[in-house]
């Protein structure tokens, strides 16, 4: 009964391992943005994962029956299945571990262990299968508890890149391209016709962001 416990547990940590990276790269795509994170949960979110919830369901219900070898096998299988539903596949931009990333996963982490914790303890185990349901919503809770620190290293970096710039100003010209499409390709061709006569700095891919040239004036 206690290696099937085991297995259990661990099967689920996996696969709230990759369901929390799988999220935590959509939310990088909504450039961190909590309101347009939640909404892309509302509008994709629920309904892409509506098989793996039936799934996780079935989990819940065979273990809130009863908690014995069988119903924990059966758990543990549908852990794995749920797992490899958010197996890391090809993306046009791929999940990039930043210092950022690597905290809000460390959350989300400490968030689910906490909940593990308190589901073994008071004995509630058949609940730990939801788990695998809200994970979208755990890290928009893990962003939001991790918003003084983000806003903090924000202002850090954004008043050490405008330090930079002043301290340049005297021979430097700064232009902002801004739209709702089209920035990156108008980027590329202005600095292909400025660096003709001048030395350009132009931010690489899809830097728009502010911390994107942030890091650039950083670098």
């Amino acid at each position: 009964m206690l290696i099937s416990t085991i297995a259990f547990i661990v099967t689920l940590a996996a696969a709230f391992g990759f369901a929390v990276v799988f999220f935590i790269h959509m939310f990088q795509l909504e450039s961190y943005l909590k309101p347009q994170f939640f909404k892309w949960i509302i509008n994709n979110a629920i309904p892409k994962v509506i098989g793996k919830c039936l799934l996780v369901i079935v989990s819940l219900v065979v273990l809130l029956i009863d908690t014995n070898i069988i119903t924990l096998a059966v758990a543990c299988v549908i852990n794995v299945l749920t797992a490899l539903f958010y197996k890391p596949a090809k993306a046009k931009k791929p999940l990039v571990f930043t210092a950022r990333v690597k905290r809000l996963l460390a959350t989300s982490i400490l968030i689910f262990s906490l909940f593990v914790f308190l589901c073994t303890y008071f004995k509630l185990f058949f609940v730990l299968p939801l788990t695998l349901v809200v994970v979208s919503f755990i890290v928009l809770i893990a962003a939001f508890i991790n918003t003084p620190i983000e806003n903090a290293v924000r202002n850090y970096y954004i008043s050490d890149a405008k330090k930079i710039i002043k301290a340049r100003k005297h021979n430097l010209t700064v232009i902002g391209i801004t739209g709702s499409y089209g920035k990156t390709s108008t980027k590329f061709y202005l600095a292909k016709l400025l660096a003709r006569k001048y030395n350009v700095l132009m931010t690489p891919a899809s830097y728009n962001t502010t911390m994107g040239v942030v890091k650039v004036v950083r670098e």
